[in-house]
């Protein structure tokens, strides 16, 4: 293949971005503590082998993903509520495919991280997983002490530090969700956004912690979803083919 054949899902502003989380992400938590992480694939069987209706089941969720992400289980209370926006949805009306859904919220509050979870996100383990992962993003970069005008691209790093931290194939996955359904009246479908970050971008970021990690070729690349996975290939390629990458990733220890 030849070498100009090589090409990046994402344009040259959001790539510096991308990189530059991932070198600050570096600075702030140490490279010895990203060379322990490992990709968190669906199947870990930290997750709840059968999933019930009721908040034990996000409660076993979310001691998993504390787990992965070194965030003190005891540390977070957690919320459940009810999205009653979502049950008002009409199958004939116009599809829903606007900007990123709320579907979980993050807050500090009397010395607790308290995250919020929408009860719903339980008929989509992924999305369930990839909302926790968010939430606790903000507690490993204490959001709280973040300013106002700076939540926005906070917002972005925060996906950033899911995928740093191994939770990618969740983030990839639940960028993007499609909903179809039948009953004896209706069918249609309904389109909406997770997170902050888009497919592209969630390609190459999860390209960029497997080049980080000389893992290039990635045997967990199968539990990526289609667009997902082939963003993340090209920009696998991409970073192989062209080394256009600043970011170093040392043995030295972390101070």
């Amino acid at each position: 293949m030849p070498f100009f054949s090589a090409k990046c899902p994402v344009d040259e502003e959001t790539k510096a971005s991308i990189d530059g989380a991932f070198q600050w992400l570096l600075d702030e938590f140490g490279t010895q503590s990203f060379q322990r992480v490992e990709i968190i694939r669906p199947d870990n069987p930290a997750f709840p082998a059968r999933i019930s209706a009721d908040d034990a089941a996000i409660h076993a969720f979310l001691r998993a993903v504390c787990g992965f992400m070194d965030v003190e289980y005891e540390s977070v209370a957690l919320r459940v509520f009810e999205d009653e926006g979502a049950e008002a949805f009409h199958p004939l009306a116009i599809p829903y495919s606007g900007g990123p859904k709320a579907c979980g919220l993050y807050h500090w509050y009397a010395g607790k991280h308290e995250i919020a979870v929408d009860r719903k996100l339980l008929g989509s383990p992924v999305s369930l997983v990839a909302t926790i992962a968010h939430e606790l993003a903000h507690a490993r970069l204490r959001s709280d002490l973040i300013a106002e005008e700076e939540r926005e691209s906070e917002e972005l790093l925060t996906d950033y530090t899911c995928i740093f931290f191994g939770m990618g194939i969740f983030t990839a996955n639940s960028v993007f969700s499609f909903d179809q359904f039948t009953n004896s009246q209706f069918q249609g479908w309904r389109a909406s956004r997770h997170g902050y970050i888009d497919e592209e971008s969630a390609g190459y970021a999860l390209a960029l912690f497997a080049y980080l990690k000389r893992d290039l070729k990635p045997v967990w690349i199968k539990f990526l979803e289609t667009n997902p996975k082939y963003y993340f290939k090209q920009a696998l390629r991409y970073l192989v083919k062209t080394g256009d990458c600043e970011i170093a990733i040392t043995d030295q220890p972390d101070e």
